[in-house]
């Protein structure tokens, strides 16, 4: 068993087009330590799983996920309702119409947290994000496109 785990997960990383996905329970705490603000859902596994998930999903349990990667996770899951400000353009406004979006949807069961919670944890985002976002003026604040940002690649990430 442990021998086809490793051929499949030696495919994850070589095919771009391949995502090797663990069973739900492996797959969320993936996610959770990776990308902790975002309830890692049933749907969303199983959607992924199809080959139906939009390419953003493949990175969720690979990696922290950028400014602009957050912005499009949150636009995908909830589409148009309140159409959102861009976080590098303006943290505070975005977190404040996101906790807006957010109080409007359902709760979503965390299987790590082990109980029902909100598709985004906003204030885990912002204690992620929000201290370099309020204390480095963005690339696109100073007008600059995001990728031109040498020291943040266009992120709130950490150099």
């Amino acid at each position: 068993k442990e021998d086809v785990l490793e051929i499949y997960n030696s495919w994850d990383g070589k095919l771009g087009d391949v995502d090797v996905l663990d069973d739900f329970w492996g797959e969320a705490l993936e996610v959770y330590l990776h990308n902790p603000w975002l309830t890692y859902t049933n749907g969303l596994h199983r959607l992924r799983e199809s080959g139906l998930a939009p390419d953003i999903f493949e990175d969720l349990d690979e990696r922290k996920f950028t400014a602009d990667e957050i912005f499009e996770t949150c636009t995908i899951l909830f589409g148009n309702l309140i159409p959102l400000p861009h976080p590098q353009k303006s943290w505070s406004k975005f977190l404040r119409v996101l906790k807006e979006v957010v109080g409007r949807e359902e709760r979503q069961w965390n299987s790590i947290h082990k109980r029902f919670t909100s598709w985004i944890d906003v204030r885990r985002l912002d204690s992620m994000y929000g201290a370099k976002a309020k204390s480095e003026p963005s690339a696109s604040a100073r007008g600059d496109p995001p990728s031109s940002n040498p020291q943040y690649g266009g992120s709130f990430r950490r150099p």
